[in-house]
């Protein structure tokens, strides 16, 4: 296990829950890809405000890009499985690092860094023999499930492990 620097995990858990959808998502085909991906964000909002449903979110996708539902739901699918771990997994973090900086004021010891379980689900159509290796694995906060992947969707991971994933993290409590 690694040695993760309160830097580095406060870096984490800015990825994770910062990061502008689309991130690792390749738009190169579409033209004005920054003006498209600002639209993107702003349709990502309101599908979220107005709690519409995937199909919701596919026809806003389409309608900013023209792309086809296969595609449309793929980046849906790939920005709802990012923003939700993302999410998870930035709080984990924050929760860690108030009572890491809570403990070092007090001078008291370190607390135990939490840690993370992947769970693959059966819902993908074509699943990643990756992913299925990593289910039920646990890992520590900071540290890789594969390179450069905290969690499933994580931006900083290489796209192949993040488009389209139906993966989740779940935190393991002590007893578990």
């Amino acid at each position: 296990m690694s040695r993760m620097t309160a830097a580095r995990l406060e870096r984490l858990e800015q990825i994770a829950k910062g990061e502008p959808p689309l991130l690792r998502v390749s738009l190169d085909s579409l033209a004005n890809e920054d003006a498209i991906r600002t639209q993107l964000q702003t349709e990502f909002s309101k599908s979220l405000r107005a709690k519409e449903g995937f199909s919701g979110l596919i026809g806003r996708i389409q309608k900013v890009t023209t792309m086809s539902a296969s595609r449309a739901a793929r980046i849906a699918q790939t920005e709802k499985t990012r923003a939700a771990n993302g999410g998870r997994y930035g709080d984990i973090i924050r929760e860690y690092l108030d009572k890491y900086n809570t403990a070092r004021k007090n001078h008291k010891m370190r607390p135990e860094k939490p840690k993370v379980q992947w769970i693959h689900t059966d819902a993908a159509v074509e699943p990643r023999s990756s992913h299925i290796a990593l289910s039920g694995q646990v890992r520590e906060i900071g540290d890789e499930f594969l390179p450069g992947l905290h969690y499933p969707g994580d931006p900083e991971a290489q796209p192949k492990e993040t488009i389209n994933c139906h993966c989740y993290i779940r935190r393991v409590r002590r007893n578990e």
